[in-house]
């Protein structure tokens, strides 16, 4: 297997960048599909989305480099070429939302609103990054030589796929968002349910993960972020219920 999808003349197309370009149109399609029904105009959703991405791959891009700063000392331009990887997930989730939650207030949107649609699309879009992942080799899993075992010809090497476990993993989650959309009784509070289900998802694949040379207290950092996002799910769970009990009507309003 193979990073680089196909040429264009000298330019390399690599696996990564073509999956997340898919990510976003399936997270935008889904967005622009669920949108009308909390009532969101969908030129408001494409305004919200396009800054999420935005947000999303300085962040993702900030943290990974942040982990990895010794290897763009000698050549910080590369730090731009995110054809190659190097996205890490948490850090483009947080300041997506920092923005989306900036965003959503300047354009007057109802915010629990636009969090049941992120709730369904992210998950969706995130499913196929993983594909991502897996075509490009990072993100990878512990040495495997059993059935289904990936092989990376850039260095001869098999690994564990899972990448493709998460992918399931996320798109199981984007499915249970996407069946739960519909109960009136959980308008404005499925993004605190995504939260816990990802952050529990999350925990428990990185177990396999391959690609940490350690483990700060046997745990990867991503595991470590978990501990904040779950509890967090919870207060916000929490919150958008008193919220619900207090108006007597579905908080997305």
């Amino acid at each position: 297997m193979t990073p680089i999808a196909f040429h264009l003349g000298p330019l390399a197309i690599y696996w990564y960048g073509i999956c997340m370009a898919l990510a976003f149109l399936a997270g935008f399609g889904m967005a622009s599909y669920l949108a009308p029904k909390r009532e969101l105009a969908r030129d408001a959703v494409g305004d919200l989305l396009t800054w999420a991405i935005l947000g999303g791959l300085v962040g993702a891009r900030l943290l990974f480099v942040l982990e990895n700063l010794g290897d763009y000392t000698d050549s910080p331009l590369r730090i731009l070429n995110i054809r190659e990887g190097g996205l890490v997930f948490y850090g483009g989730f947080i300041l997506a939302t920092l923005v989306v939650a900036w965003r959503a207030r300047v354009k007057k949107l109802a915010p629990w609103a636009v969090a049941d649609v992120l709730a369904v699309a992210l998950p969706l879009g995130h499913s196929i990054g993983r594909i991502g992942c897996y075509l490009h080799g990072c993100c990878h899993g512990f040495p495997y030589h059993g059935a289904c075992a990936a092989h990376y010809a850039t260095d001869d090497s098999f690994y564990f796929p899972i990448q493709l476990v998460a992918s399931a993993g996320n798109l199981a989650i984007a499915a249970v968002m996407f069946a739960l959309f519909r109960r009136p009784s959980l308008r404005g509070r499925l993004f605190p349910l995504y939260m816990m289900a990802y952050a529990f998802a999350r925990f428990c694949t990185e177990f396999a993960r391959g690609d940490y040379p350690s483990r700060p207290g046997g745990l990867t950092p991503a595991q470590w972020v978990c501990f904040l996002v779950f509890p967090a799910g919870i207060l916000l769970w929490r919150y958008t219920g008193r919220l619900q009990a207090r108006k007597g009507t579905p908080t997305a309003a």
